[in-house]
């Protein structure tokens, strides 16, 4: 880190090109610091991502902090087409920080001939590529383009949001109500030497009646590759959506984690749903259990009832495997439309 220097004015002082600049950087540097130390890289505020037309983006005005500290500011809302960049693949739309002269504030004075503005105007980005995940871009959104090169899913997921830092030490048991500290002590505890600097978030893992093999009772397994590191901690979220009797649709929310530390690994899910008890009325459920996620479905009028589990394993830091379970309950019907959809936040 460069020792902190700011000009000194005083009367009679003849003020070169560089002290102007000089100027500009120390105010520049010191708001860059303050970004960078007291706050995470991410999106302040807006950059919100939505379809306008079958292949065609709004991206809404906003605010980001890259992890050099650069305000990231778009004034005002932009579009972005997408119908060249192919068919059936994953779009990643980004932002950066970015500074370019503008025309309009070109001058010539005398025999110089140069700009008085720099505009610091970011890049929006559409590509194919994965993005780096360590600030250098801000992740906006992730398309999904179909066979007709048409947007068929906008994952907002993978958006990171800026937050204030909490100083080592700046927090300490004896300054919160009894009750309170003895439960972050046993927080504490729990994600103790977890590098939350490591961290991926996977892409949208989606299970539906379709994903049942013929002739069994589960799904395919799918591999969720190229973690890059051996994940400790897998923070599971998710939704679950299905349709009963009279197309009546429902949904419920999932979470759940896997404490894979230490062997035996710990799995717990909870899963937000509700049963079907008649033509016209519903309770709520919860499941818990060694899974990543687990969702009964019943609809007792036209007797069916489907138990649904999804298992993870061999975990890599080459990736991991997930499958789905499908259990009918007896004399009964599976559930005719289903669809369970997690995110995993692997945590090294």
């Amino acid at each position: 880190m460069a020792e902190v220097k700011r000009l000194n004015y005083f009367n009679s002082q003849f003020l070169e090109e560089n002290d102007f600049i000089d100027e500009q950087k120390y105010h520049r540097y010191m708001r860059h610091l303050h970004n960078r130390e007291l706050h995470s890289w991410g999106i302040v505020s807006g950059l919100e991502v939505t379809q306008i037309a079958t292949q065609k983006l709004s991206i809404s005005s906003g605010v980001a902090i890259d992890k050099n500290g650069h305000e990231i500011v778009l004034p005002s809302n932009q579009e972005r087409e997408l119908s060249n960049l192919g068919r059936e693949v994953d779009v990643w739309i980004t932002i950066q920080y970015a500074e370019t002269k503008d025309e309009a504030d070109r001058r010539q004075v005398g025999a110089v001939d140069n700009y008085i503005r720099t505009t610091e105007r970011p890049n929006l980005i559409a590509t194919k590529d994965f993005p780096p995940n360590d600030g250098s871009v801000i992740v906006l959104a992730q398309i999904r383009l179909d066979a007709n090169a048409n947007i068929s899913n906008i994952d907002s997921s993978k958006r990171k949001f800026a937050s204030a830092k909490i100083a080592t030490g700046a927090v300490k048991a004896e300054q919160l109500a009894p009750e309170v500290s003895s439960q972050i002590t046993a927080a504490t505890e729990f994600i103790k030497n977890y590098d939350l600097g490591k961290q991926v978030v996977t892409s949208s893992i989606t299970f539906n009646e379709r994903s049942i093999v013929e002739g069994s009772q589960s799904s395919a397994p799918i591999a969720v590759p190229d973690l890059t590191f051996q994940p400790r901690l897998i923070l599971v979220g998710g939704l679950s959506r299905w349709i009963l009797s009279a197309q009546e649709s429902y949904s419920g929310s999932i979470f759940g984690f896997v404490n894979n530390k230490k062997p035996p690994r710990n799995l717990q899910c909870f899963c937000s749903g509700t049963i079907k008890t008649s033509a016209t009325s519903w309770l709520p459920i919860t499941e818990e259990g060694p899974f990543l996620c687990k969702v009964t479905y019943q609809d007792r009028p036209v007797n069916k009832q489907s138990t649904l589990i999804v298992d993870i394993s061999n975990i890599s830091a080459q990736g991991m495997t997930v499958e789905l379970r499908r259990n009918i309950a007896p004399n009964s019907n599976p559930i005719d439309s289903f669809q369970i959809q997690l995110w995993l936040l692997c945590l090294g």
